[in-house]
């Protein structure tokens, strides 16, 4: 500021801005007006002037002339506010925020496991579905040998039991292999015939394995010449069951895919709406705070608030001194207005996205002095404008 004043008396006596003189005067012939008020230099000047002139009369005929003359202090007004930093522009919460936010890595663990299982569990329905298709071709083919042996039968359709000893032409007898009517041997060919399975094959069978069946219903030895000789039509039967089971999988396929296409989009659906939600833009508020350019902000904040302090104590002495000249004096020369404070933003850090997550001790004093600094400026502002209407 250039010089310390207290009080008025700082600035009063020899060597200082403000000089208290009277001496002794026999007359005035008019040639002199060094301290003539109206003709001296301090009249002219905006850092000086002649404050009081008084003259009183002695007894002899003279006066006595005392005056006090000013000189302006050489107050140096303080520097201008400098303007607050600015706080960093606040994007939307980024998509790698929000996948972490919502913890989407584990739902889609979630999912991809749930997928796995029910692909693992469509694979092996798929699998018995068509083991099931060929069990029930080759029950379609026993079905029909027991339909064609039935059509044989006796007229009280007692069913035929296998018989070994009644002839190679007989193979089987009515009435559990005690009845009148038999069945030739060559009847039974005919009917595996019909179904296009080969006569040598199933007669040799016959001859080696069926004394096994002896006593047992004559399909039992068809059923089990099927179980072990493969369908007419297998070659067929085989390609149109791996053609289900393609078919199927690919389908499966497909639903696995359309289902991995709609999660995809229920997240991004979820994460579009966090990203809007005031929970996730907190929760994004507190992970901007720990960045470079936010913690750069507060550092400036802190170097700003403590330069506005320091210049506020300044301009406090200033307009004190400026006070006491005008007190004394009746004006001030040489003074300027004082600085205003800037206002600054946000004014409350706790309602702020970023900064409310300040909250170490450092940082809360730091919050209180910003909202002092607010307060000042708004302060000053109010009082600029009413004197201006004034």
């Amino acid at each position: 500021m250039g010089c310390d004043l207290k009080t008025i008396k700082d600035w009063v006596g020899p060597r200082k801005g403000m000089y208290v003189c009277s001496w002794r005067c026999t007359g005035y012939d008019g040639s002199s007006g060094t301290f003539v008020p109206g003709v001296n230099s301090s009249k002219v000047t905006s850092t000086s002037y002649v404050h009081t002139w008084e003259t009183t009369p002695l007894s002899n005929g003279g006066h006595r002339h005392r005056f006090t003359a000013t000189r302006c202090p050489p107050f140096v007004p303080p520097l201008p506010f400098a303007k607050p930093p600015q706080c960093p522009e606040i994007a939307l919460p980024s998509d790698d925020f929000l996948k972490e936010y919502l913890q989407e890595d584990k739902e889609w663990d979630r999912f991809i496991q749930e997928e796995t299982a029910r692909q693992d569990a469509e694979a092996k329905a798929i699998a018995a579905e068509k083991v099931a298709r060929k069990e029930k071709k080759k029950n379609a083919a026993k079905d029909s040998v027991r339909r064609a042996i039935s059509a044989l039968d006796c007229p009280a359709n007692r069913g035929f039991s296998t018989k070994i000893d009644e002839g190679p032409n007989i193979i089987a007898r009515c009435g559990g292999g005690s009845g009148s009517h038999t069945l030739p041997l060559a009847d039974l060919v005919g009917v595996v015939v019909g179904l296009r399975f080969s006569a040598e094959l199933f007669t040799e069978y016959v001859h080696r394995d069926k004394h096994k069946y002896v006593g047992r219903d004559v399909n039992e030895l068809v059923a089990g010449f099927m179980e072990v000789t493969p369908l007419p039509d297998a070659a067929a039967i085989e390609a149109e069951i791996e053609t289900y089971g393609k078919e199927a999988m690919e389908k499966a396929q497909r639903d696995h895919e359309s289902r991995m296409k709609s999660k995809m989009k229920q997240m991004q659906a979820k994460r579009e709406e966090a990203r809007h939600s005031q929970a996730a833009k907190n929760a994004w508020g507190a992970r901007l705070l720990a960045s470079t350019e936010w913690q750069e902000f507060l550092s400036s904040a802190e170097s700003w608030a403590k330069q506005c302090e320091s210049l506020f104590d300044d301009w406090d002495e200033y307009d004190h001194a400026r006070k006491l000249l005008e007190a004394e004096l009746g004006e001030a020369k040489g003074f300027v207005e004082r600085a205003e404070l800037p206002v600054v933003e946000p004014a409350d850090w706790s309602c702020h996205q970023v900064l409310q997550h300040a909250t170490t001790e450092e940082h809360c004093r730091l919050a209180q002095r910003w909202r002092n600094l607010f307060a000042a400026a708004v302060s000053g502002a109010c009082l600029a404008n009413s004197q201006t209407v004034a």
